[in-house]
């Protein structure tokens, strides 16, 4: 609905609502290096969503709330994976997870259209996109959970923007306007100063 660059970088706002549920969920403290972070990632939403541009809208709203919300399920991944990594093997985890996603989903699939036969052109792209962009994503993240402090893991993790915009320019073709670009660097700084505030570093080395 919105673009792989976009959707990427709306979804950098997982580690900002990481810091908020763990301040609900663990009370950790909420820090004004947080509130900060916080709302640079909300006003750089605002601009990568195309609300401040005068031209053509580059999304639709239901993309932009559907890119939150990956957002929010997808900090979860940081939040409980950081409490199950230091007990669990990373592939035990990856394991429960993929088991019980496959169960959800199959259970929205009932009574929709088989989508076989499907040409066989595109059977190497679901191949790639399961093995490499998920299981492997997700395992070695996983993996970075156990051996770094969250905060690290995080700030690496937001190289992603910059490898997903790099792949959407040459070969999907899209591109960002500055207004777009000024919005991505709000939630990329948002996330840095969260990620290096010094109290989070300590919570992680005390959590390890």
């Amino acid at each position: 609905m919105i673009g792989a660059s976009l959707a990427t970088v709306v979804q950098c706002n997982a580690p900002i609502f990481v810091t908020v549920m763990a301040w609900f969920l663990f009370q950790e403290v909420l820090t004004w290096r947080k509130i900060i972070a916080v709302i640079m990632a909300a006003a750089g939403t605002i601009l990568v969503s195309g609300l401040s541009s005068t031209g053509e809208w580059k999304i639709v709203p239901v993309g932009l709330l559907i890119a939150l919300g990956s957002a929010v399920t997808y900090g979860s991944l940081s939040l409980f994976g950081k409490k199950l990594s230091g007990d669990y093997n990373a592939w035990t985890i990856m394991f429960y997870i993929f088991t019980f996603g496959t169960i959800t989903l199959f259970v929205f699939q009932l009574g929709t259209p088989e989508p076989w036969p499907a040409g066989a052109g595109i059977i190497p792209w679901f191949v790639f996109f399961v093995l490499i962009s998920t299981i492997t994503g997700f395992a070695l993240y996983t993996m970075a959970l156990k051996k770094l402090p969250a905060s690290i893991a995080s700030i690496t993790a937001t190289s992603e923007i910059l490898f997903a915009t790099i792949m959407a320019y040459i070969f999907l073709y899209e591109r960002m306007d500055m207004w777009q670009i000024a919005g991505a660097v709000l939630i990329i700084s948002g996330v840095v100063l969260v990620s290096l505030s010094r109290d989070n570093y300590t919570d992680s080395m005390l959590s390890n």
